[in-house]
């Protein structure tokens, strides 16, 4: 179900467009990659959802905690020949996004990525997406646990509201848009 809700933002990001700039593969190949940190998540980090009054799950963050406990995994979610070139594309661009992530990481001896923060398209602009960053921060806050992420042009705004800093200049995708890595202290969390 997670996978669900996050393969259709992801999809329609810059960074999934990226990621498989085929359209006809991009949900298949989208739910693949969110399948990969979701299945990582559920491994060693928190997987947060926000639900409606009817129990559906319309939001999720996918926060990984470093250092990692195992190695993550992503996946095309493809049936094709993993010798394909489209896929192979796929994977080094996976290979590339994790580096990228990697090297935003805090120096400190724990912190916590938000590998993905998602909304069911028919639910975005509603502050979910807020609550669920506010409520982890809170989280972090009474750890002292930094939080660091990469955000693409959309996103980066609403990270700037959660009090995320940059870590030196953008960094453009290999043919693809620009990231912002953004750290995050580990202070109190934002009032809602």
């Amino acid at each position: 179900m997670l996978t669900q809700v996050l393969g259709a933002p992801f999809a329609a990001s810059a960074v999934g467009q990226w990621l498989d700039p085929d359209p006809k593969t991009r949900r298949l190949s989208a739910a693949g990659h969110i399948g990969g940190l979701v299945a990582a998540t559920i491994t060693s980090g928190i997987a947060q959802v926000a639900e409606d009054d009817n129990g559906e799950i319309v939001g999720v963050a996918l926060w990984a905690r470093y250092p990692r406990d195992v190695q993550s995994s992503t996946s095309t979610g493809s049936a094709v020949s993993l010798l394909d070139p489209a896929i192979l594309t796929i994977r080094r661009r996976q290979t590339v996004l994790a580096q990228m992530t990697d090297s935003s990481r805090p120096p400190a001896v724990e912190s916590y990525c938000l590998a993905y923060l998602g909304v069911r398209p028919d639910q975005q602009r509603q502050g979910i997406g807020s609550r669920l960053l506010v409520t982890h921060h809170a989280l972090l806050h009474l750890r002292r646990v930094p939080a660091f992420l990469l955000a693409d042009d959309r996103s980066r705004k609403l990270f700037e509201r959660h009090r995320y800093t940059y870590i030196g200049l953008p960094q453009l995708l290999p043919g693809g848009p620009l990231v912002w890595a953004m750290r995050r202290s580990p202070v109190p969390a934002d009032p809602l």
